[in-house]
């Protein structure tokens, strides 16, 4: 492990900040389906059609104004007099919910602009992965455009399945306006692990996910809470925390002290009921559960694939996952994406660990109570050899593609082309909205704030939304995307997965001894790593590795 956190002595530059995660676990993608993953990956109902109005303006083309008063911002947009693709049906495929509101909001506008009638099917995200790999094996071909995270790779990619779309790229250099997008513009981490594989490109990232550390601002750091604080702890809370910029928390001290401070059944005092709360639920806990194995200097395997989860560094992040649950709302043990993220925005938690898109949905007043009192960090880590490490989960995001069965590839391509490129300020419009989940992934969407205000100012449902700290959480998403930590990323993940979430869950009932916990689970990985073939996983953790390496998380 690396001596310290680098990136905590000084300010973090734009460019280089977030080039820095490029370097982990370029290698291998992750093959293969997690059943029943909820959480996250859920979502509020798929938006209907909308309801457009148009206004043309006729000379050899034609300039098309769209305003939906409810769901989009006005696009103006200029199209051939003949749509290039007029009377292509494409089907798009992707998880329900929240994060294929854009393609609704976009779907009238396609048409106007490609000639292209786009269908959207919505999937539940944990039957997605599954459905897209039937769609593929057999060849029925029902699906033209498919969203998925990037997990199931190795099996899209490595099997085939997807269109390489290096000649519709190197289109960009002479007509940008149609083929263009911005490549080398999507952050490395993103555009290498998600979208490439053996050196050929196959998908445009859609949605980047990092964690990032979230506190009540106005509670954490008021001054007469801090004295209070004081004087049971030693310490401000204010020593240790600030918005937007360096944290140094500590899991098993500072996080511990902090959510008990703040939960009533343990301080009468608490202006508010919990001090935390955790996605603690099956199927997510692996999530929050590598946070505090990477912060604890955690490896996944040796070079001969024997894990080593059920190592030291895996039993105090386990250990200390259970030590913080009591500090948690009632039900925690079933929360998923959703209730992890009510349980801060609706005011009932203090602090904690979450995707990105909680910054933008906090500053939405119909989904949040605690408007303008959002502070944001690094998230918190564990004394390593007497340094702080503080790694906080990569997760999978989503990427669009073409499957190889479309008949219309270069119109897939065009459609893709469309929602990325610069009709939606290269999809600032859709990581900035605060209606979808979709996180930002470009150095564009950090260069340029002000293209966020002008999309929540553009539509009625987002008008009222003032985000004055929004340079706060550029920042601090900057140093955490810098400090993530990488998901074990082979083929065989999602099975790996499956096993130790189960003990994970029981660990955090009290059902099972952590160590015992993990024992167990180690025991389950050496039978799934002998059954795939301990010789091919071997070469994918090696090539994996290669990554780590760079940025120090294995010597």
């Amino acid at each position: 492990m690396p001596e310290e956190n680098k990136p905590l002595k000084k300010k973090v530059s734009r460019r280089e900040a977030l080039s820095t995660a490029a370097k982990v676990g370029v290698g291998v993608v992750v093959a293969g389906v997690v059943a029943g993953v909820g959480g996250y990956y859920a979502g509020s109902a798929a938006a209907p059609p909308k309801t457009v109005t148009e206004t043309v303006e006729r000379t050899v083309t034609k300039t098309v104004t769209v305003t939906a008063a409810t769901t989009a911002p006005p696009t103006t947009v200029t199209a051939p007099a003949k749509p290039p693709y007029e009377g292509v049906k494409l089907t798009i495929c992707g998880d329900a919910g929240h994060n294929q509101k854009p393609f609704y909001w976009e779907k009238d506008h396609i048409g106007e602009v490609l000639g292209v009638d786009l269908e959207i099917v919505g999937v539940p995200f944990g039957e997605l992965v599954e459905k897209i790999m039937t769609d593929f094996a057999t060849g029925a071909g029902a699906y033209d455009i498919v969203v998925f995270p990037p997990f199931a790779g190795g099996d899209f990619y490595g099997g085939e399945y997807l269109v390489n779309i290096d000649p519709y790229i190197e289109k960009a250099k002479t007509d940008p306006e149609h083929w263009d997008v911005k490549w080398d513009d999507i952050l490395p981490t993103f555009r290498e692990l998600y979208c490439s594989y053996g050196g050929k490109r196959y998908a445009v990232t859609w949605d980047g996910d990092y964690y990032q550390c979230y506190f009540r601002k106005d509670l954490l750091l008021d001054p007469k809470l801090n004295e209070a604080f004081k004087n049971k702890y030693g310490y401000k809370i204010s020593d240790v925390l600030t918005s937007g910029g360096e944290s140094k928390m500590r899991y098993d001290k500072e996080w511990l002290e902090i959510s008990e401070f703040f939960t009533k059944a343990y301080n009468p005092d608490s202006p508010i009921k919990y001090g935390t709360s955790e996605l603690a639920g099956r199927g997510n806990n692996q999530w929050h559960w590598n946070s505090r194995f990477g912060s604890a200097g955690g490896i996944y395997f040796d070079d001969d694939m024997h894990p080593l989860i059920n190592k030291e560094p895996g039993v105090r992040a386990l250990e200390n996952f259970c030590d913080v649950m009591k500090y948690c709302p009632p039900g925690i043990l079933n929360f998923g994406y959703e209730e992890h993220k009510d349980a801060f925005l609706l005011g009932d938690a203090a602090i904690i660990v979450q995707w990105p898109c909680v910054g933008k949905k906090g500053q939405d007043p119909n989904q949040s109570k605690i408007v303008d009192k959002l502070g944001y960090t690094l998230v918190p880590g564990f004394e390593v050899e007497g340094t702080l490490n503080q790694r906080g989960n990569l997760a999978f995001g989503r990427v669009l593609a073409v499957s190889k069965f479309c008949d219309n590839p270069e119109a897939a391509y065009r459609v893709i082309q469309y929602l990325s490129g610069p009709v939606s300020w290269w999809a600032t419009k859709w990581i900035s909205d605060p209606r979808t989940g979709l996180d930002p992934f470009r150095y564009y969407h950090f260069e340029h704030p002000e293209l966020w205000k002008k999309r929540w100012e553009s539509d009625p449902e987002t008008a009222g939304i003032s985000w004055d700290a929004l340079p706060e959480y550029l920042e601090s998403s900057k140093i955490n995307i810098e400090h993530g930590f990488p998901e074990p990323t082979i083929p065989g993940t999602p099975e790996l997965y499956d096993a130790l979430t189960i003990r994970i869950s029981a660990a955090l009932a009290g059902e099972m001894d952590p160590k015992k916990a993990l024992d167990e689970a180690a025991s389950e990985w050496e039978k799934i790593i002998d059954r795939l073939g301990r010789d091919y996983l071997k070469k994918a953790w090696a090539s994996l590795k290669v990554g780590w390496k760079k940025v120090g998380l294995i010597e």
